[in-house]
């Protein structure tokens, strides 16, 4: 799955870190956020004149697995309006889940998870973001040197257009800077997303190799 900043909209946010000693599960359930949640505030221009609150806190396997591949399976249909050899929504699950635990392991990795209110008890997902925060590149004409990555970041549907897609790319880029070694953040998009790229150069993000390709029919 590409990441795509197109199924939220950038707004305001305001942000605080609330420490939750309890909240510590192992690499079977979750990947530990320091025992911390992160409350966002996410300042919108909705009718109603409310400001909209979300909480992001570690991704709990046993509670969260099933929401989660609702919004991959939500995401990989919104793809496959942009990419046709993405595979069908349906064929989305347990074994994705799986996949992103293991590159956690491998690479330092979390996944991090939005609900829809600031109770941490809550367990209504509305977005989930997955961050490696040390990658070694690999190629042979480079130094060595280790960066970031968002591998995964959606929002749900009704949930778009109150900055909690923002305050998941905020939480991922925090963790990757508790290593003072990582200068770089990296993440990917489909180039037909021109949403998406805008989103991601708004954010700061900038190219850093295109990938082309030729259809050969």
């Amino acid at each position: 799955v590409v990441p795509l900043f197109a199924l939220f909209f950038f707004e305001s946010v305001v942000v605080s870190w609330t420490t939750v000693p309890d909240l510590r599960l192992d690499h079977r359930n979750a990947f530990d956020l320091r025992g911390r949640i992160r409350t966002v505030m996410a300042g919108t221009a909705q009718s109603s004149g409310k400001v909209a609150a979300a909480t992001i806190r570690p991704f709990c396997r046993e509670t969260d697995e099933s929401q989660l591949v609702e919004l991959v399976q939500e995401l990989q249909q919104h793809e496959l309006k942009l990419y046709s050899r993405m595979k069908p929504p349906s064929e989305i699950g347990r074994s994705y889940v799986d996949n992103l635990c293991k590159e956690c392991q491998e690479h330092h990795g979390r996944i991090l998870v939005a609900v829809d209110c600031e109770e941490a008890a809550s367990s209504n997902l509305v977005g989930y973001a997955c961050v490696l925060t040390r990658v070694q590149s690999e190629n042979k004409d480079e130094i060595p040197y280790t960066y970031g990555e968002v591998t995964d970041l959606a929002v749900s549907e009704q949930a778009r257009g109150k900055g909690i897609g923002r305050a998941l790319l905020t939480a991922c880029e925090d963790l990757v800077r508790e290593n003072s070694d990582v200068k770089y953040l990296r993440t990917s998009v489909l180039a037909r997303n021109s949403g998406a790229l805008a989103a991601y150069q708004k954010y700061g993000f900038e190219e850093h190799l295109v990938e082309m390709e030729k259809r050969l029919e």
